[in-house]
């Protein structure tokens, strides 16, 4: 083996690196060249050093020199072409700490699921030591864009009043469904993915959404996330969760998954803005959890599925839970029971 290109990225990684710390890594292999080695496992999975294998990919840095090890000898990188006491040596140096300080961005929600997968302890790392406070931390403006995924908007894609992201749609009917907190777990991937869970079990795919790509783009479809909307929300918050679920919806699109649409409203308020980004025509998804034992939920929830069917001109409905009536037309309802298996 001779090239970064044959190693595996560890998709994983606790560290989520800066934009600040990338580019001064970039720039420390231009002008200095490798000095740190890095880490593989047995199958050439990276162990350590996934932001130098990047960084070094990013400028053309290909070549690759493997050194074995059974962890009983220090391994040494020796750099013929340098010496210490010289302007390049003091200068790698200070590169080689600037960037490993730079770079460190712990990503605290893979920790701790890892943390519960391995039974790792926690208690033994000083994960809560606070960079920012004792120098400058990464690029700020970056990590705001990072934080709220403005990154992964594209605003070419949201030509509407409130900017939410524009789904394609599908027409995909899945004949079983399981919920986001089973498909990591999950064996039959013939089933469709839906987020009709409490918001607490998927919070994690709006926070990292690239992360979950590769698991969700095994099965047949994916609703897009049901952020709760709550008729005592303040108005900003049901835009902000109605946005939010179309941008992951959106991402999962651009990157290959089978996206169905998940229509959510909460009462008169939400109707001019709920159904904006969707597309007419094709397959949607909707709950009729938590509505079933009040007479005036059940009012609301009726009249916001007409707006729906006259917003998004939907072929077919895959209602999950209780069906209320309602005049459906030519529109196909496929019936979900919640709870237990999912199934037609």
């Amino acid at each position: 083996m001779s090239n970064i290109g044959d190693l595996k990225f560890d998709d994983r990684n606790f560290n989520k690196h800066t934009a600040r710390g990338m580019a001064l890594l970039e720039k420390s292999l231009q002008q200095y060249g490798a000095g740190r080695s890095i880490l593989l496992d047995k199958d050439n999975n990276i162990i350590a050093g996934n932001g130098i294998i990047e960084a070094a990919g990013n400028i053309g840095l290909e070549d690759l020199q493997i050194v074995e090890s059974d962890g009983t000898k220090i391994v040494a990188v020796k750099r013929t072409d340098i010496e210490l006491n010289s302007k390049q040596g003091r200068e790698m140096a200070l590169a080689d700490n600037a960037t490993s300080k730079s770079n460190l961005q712990w990503d605290k929600e893979t920790i701790e699921e890892e943390s519960e997968d391995w039974g790792i302890n926690l208690g033994e790392w000083d994960l809560d030591f606070n960079y920012e406070s004792h120098d400058y931390f990464g690029d700020e403006r970056e990590r705001t864009y990072k934080s709220t995924n403005l990154d992964l908007y594209d605003a070419k894609q949201a030509q509407n009043k409130y900017g939410f992201p524009e789904l394609k749609g599908s027409y995909t009917i899945p004949t079983s469904i399981i919920g986001f907190n089973e498909a990591k777990t999950a064996t039959n991937f013939d089933n469709g993915v839906h987020f009709f869970i409490d918001d607490y079990q998927f919070e994690r795919v709006w926070n990292s959404p690239k992360k979950y790509i590769d698991l969700l783009k095994k099965f047949k479809c994916v609703f897009t996330p049901d952020f709760s909307l709550y008729a005592d929300m303040p108005l900003a918050m049901k835009i902000w969760n109605i946005y939010r679920s179309r941008l992951v919806g959106q991402i999962l699109e651009d990157n290959g998954v089978d996206v169905i649409p998940t229509l959510s409203w909460a009462g008169d308020d939400t109707l001019e803005f709920a159904f904006d980004g969707l597309p007419e025509g094709g397959v949607f998804a909707v709950s009729t959890v938590g509505v079933m034992k009040d007479e005036d939920a059940k009012k609301i929830w009726a009249k916001g599925m007409e707006e729906a069917i006259k917003a998004v001109k939907p072929d077919t409905i895959l209602l999950y839970g209780s069906p209320i009536n309602l005049n459906w037309g030519k529109i196909k309802v496929v019936n979900f029971k919640a709870g237990g298996f999912h199934g037609v």
